[in-house]
This record gives structure tokens, sequence and C-alpha cells, in this order.
């Protein structure tokens, strides 16, 4: 009583009145979480929004239940602190020719931090938009209006 006893399998179950209590129920299909807009500063000092999607999975209900209080809140403020910090890594023009390759970084970071101590896998993760400021817009314009010509 009062500690962890077993993982109830997928189905019927007979638990003993009082003495047996389910504590947590996780679900082991795919989960997509929404990562909102947020602000980083790329090397080369341009500040840009961004948001994403990401995609997990719980591989050890267990861990997920009591390895970390809220999985869903940690691992979206894991992804923002470890995006802003590749971001701030790369200037604004690798960032938006090489997004597969950000996405795949942050998937291999995740799954690195997540997978043995919460028992989650990140199964992928998308940058959807990346905004960045109208007078670096404005300047991109220029430049192939003048390539153009």
């Amino acid at each position: 009583m009062g500690k962890f006893h077993r993982i109830l399998p997928p189905g019927l179950a007979i638990l003993a009145p009082i003495i047996d209590k389910i504590s947590y129920v996780q679900n082991l299909k795919e989960m997509a979480l929404e990562l909102p807009l947020q602000n980083a500063i790329t090397l080369d000092n341009v500040k840009i929004k961004l948001n994403g999607i990401i995609y997990i999975k719980i591989i050890d209900p267990y861990k997920a239940s009591y390895g970390i209080d809220d999985y869903k809140y940690s691992i979206l403020k894991l992804i923002e602190s470890r995006l802003n910090l590749q971001i701030g890594k790369l200037e604004l023009s690798k960032i938006l020719k090489n997004r597969e390759l950000l996405n795949d970084l942050i998937v291999k970071i995740i799954n690195e931090a997540a997978m043995e101590n919460w028992g989650i896998e990140c199964i992928r993760f998308e940058i959807k938009d990346i905004i960045p400021p109208q007078n670096v817009v404005d300047n991109y314009i220029d430049k192939f209006i003048n390539l153009q010509k």
C-alpha cells in the first residue's frame, strides 16, 4: 500500500477494493504537441519568431508517470530552450535553407534527454513557421530583384 505495485496491461483488470488504486493512466499512442510562437536570435543577430509541432510517444509508462511531474509541459520547455540554443549557433540563411537538419537535430537532442529519464520518445519535430522581421524580408526581396536584373 502506498507505493508502486504494477502496470496494468490493456483490457480488463481486476483490482482489490481499498488495496489497489490506479494512480496514472497513460496514452501510449503517438501524440502531437504544439510549440507556440516563440522568439529567438540567430548568430547574425536577427530576431525571428518560430513555432512548431512535436510528435511524441510514451515508451515507458512508469517513467512518464513517476519520473517527471508534467511530461508535456517539460518536453515543450526543453524544446524551447534547446531550439533557442541551436538557432543562436546558426545564421538566418542557414536556418531557412536547412530546416530539416535543424528538425532532426532537435529530435536527437530531445531523445537524449527524455527517453532514458522520462520514458518518452520524440518521433519527429517540425518547424512550421519561421518569421523574420519585415526589414530582413525587404532586404531579401531587394537582393532577389537585383539578381533578376
